[in-house]
């Protein structure tokens, strides 16, 4: 994101804009008194208070009304966010380091020389003192690489013509990746260094797969292929195992369908290296490194990352767009209560003689304050009726950006509501307190 001197434009113009109308507006509203008698005058002064206390009544409502629905908003991201923070990914993230590699077609121009380098780099950090596992996979989980889905066949499944066939991720992996990242198995076995490219093909599927396509019936041992199932060149490649699901596609996605491959028998020159171990981050990717620089010396390594830092990264727009909301949010909210208090003041102060009148006749201290903070309560009570109004309807438009809570969430609801009254009551107090200091004398003597 750069600086855009039209969105700056833009702002300028909606800045000046603003203030232009709302410094107007008293300006014009001046205008509207007669001058063709001192009885039309004074009625017309009284008109024109009226009409001003109208105005400012009606703006501090609206400002209650837009700060709740900021707040609502803000509290619907945050809850959206929580509830991701603890949804299972699938994987076990903790002390494990991700980094991504891809080496050259020019340096590594046949399949066994790719499978040589990844085979030799893995052994290297498997050796690092401290090191528990290490694997690699053609994409990470979480949204962290390639999401495609690719179209496959399965023996004796007959596909009628027009109809969509069987798709799932496509991964390729080695075989102590599933134990360094923490994915279970479920049935059948994992992959073995003695699956290689003279060994019958094999893959590993996940429970997602399976459940779609073998509802009812163990898929071990049934074969599938990526290619044309018709064709006499078809590679058929046996299921061994099923794995645990992953939200491949984010925390917010449901798990999807995915496939997976023996690096051994379907390579390709870039692939994510996991590596489990209890060392500091940095000691751990600087062994890494130079593991991998033993093997090429020519080779970087990047996305270098720990997959709790893979999983916080995953969340990053949701953590953009509940910053954003809170900061309008709050920005409204502390408009509103001095927006509320600067009424509330100026009103007092008109009325200081008033009150001073009727506090020399027995008014209590009490009944002032409970009279100012009234009507400061009245005008945020309708500004939260209209509020709450606005966010049942407005909140609708954010269901793709939520997940795990109603747009209507009752709970956000009311502490929106509760936080905003607070405000309002507190901003209503202090021209209060100030109204029931007001010294009678002095009102009398100002008659």
């Amino acid at each position: 994101v750069g600086t855009d001197l039209r969105v700056l434009g833009f702002t300028l113009a909606v800045a000046l804009g603003t203030g232009l109308l709302f410094g107007l507006a008293p300006a014009l509203q001046s205008l509207t008194g007669s001058v063709r008698g001192s009885a039309v005058l004074v009625g017309s002064r009284q008109t024109t208070s009226r009409a001003r206390s109208r105005l400012r009544s009606a703006l501090i409502v609206g400002e209650v009304a837009v700060s709740l629905w900021l707040l609502v908003g803000a509290g619907l991201m945050g809850r959206t966010l929580f509830t991701l923070m603890r949804v299972d990914p699938g994987f076990n993230a903790d002390n494990t380091l991700s980094a991504r590699v891809w080496i050259p077609d020019s340096r590594y121009e046949e399949d066994h020389q790719v499978q040589a380098f990844y085979s030799e780099t893995l052994e290297r950090v498997r050796a690092i003192p401290g090191v528990q596992s290490a694997g690699a996979v053609l994409s990470l989980p979480v949204n962290a690489g390639i999401n495609g889905t690719f179209a496959f066949s399965i023996e004796g499944l007959v596909v009628e013509t027009g109809e969509q066939g069987p798709l799932a991720g496509y991964q390729i992996a080695t075989p102590d990746y599933f134990q360094t990242i923490g994915i279970p198995l479920i049935r059948g076995r994992l992959f073995q260094d003695s699956d290689d490219a003279e060994a019958p093909s094999v893959a590993v599927i996940n429970e997602a797969l399976a459940e779609v396509y073998w509802r009812g019936e163990d898929p071990v041992g049934k074969r599938i292929t990526w290619g044309d199932a018709d064709g006499e060149d078809a590679e058929w490649v046996t299921i061994v195992g099923i794995v645990g699901n992953t939200r491949h596609n984010g925390l917010d996605e449901a798990p999807r369908e995915e496939t997976y491959r023996h690096y051994l028998q379907a390579s390709l020159p870039f692939m994510t290296l996991v590596v489990r171990s209890d060392l500091e981050v940095g000691a751990l990717t600087t062994a890494v490194r130079r593991a991998v620089m033993e093997v090429d010396p020519e080779q970087p390594l990047s996305n270098v990352q720990t997959m709790e830092q893979v999983v916080f990264d995953s969340l990053g727009s949701r953590r953009f767009n509940m910053f954003l909301l809170a900061v309008f949010a709050a920005a409204a909210l502390v408009l509103a209560a001095v927006g509320l208090y600067g009424v509330l003041s100026f009103s007092v102060a008109q009325r200081s003689n008033e009150i001073g009148i009727r506090m020399a006749l027995g008014a209590r201290t009490t009944n002032v304050i409970r009279q100012v903070i009234r009507q400061g309560f009245g005008m945020a009570a309708i500004g939260v009726v209209i509020g709450t109004a606005g966010a049942l309807a407005l909140t609708r438009l954010m269901s793709s950006m939520i997940h795990g809570v109603s747009a209507t969430d009752p709970t956000t609801f009311v502490l929106g509501i509760v936080l905003l009254t607070t405000i309002a009551l507190l901003a209503s107090t202090i021209p209060a307190v100030r109204a029931s200091r007001v010294d009678p004398v002095q009102a009398l003597r100002a008659e």
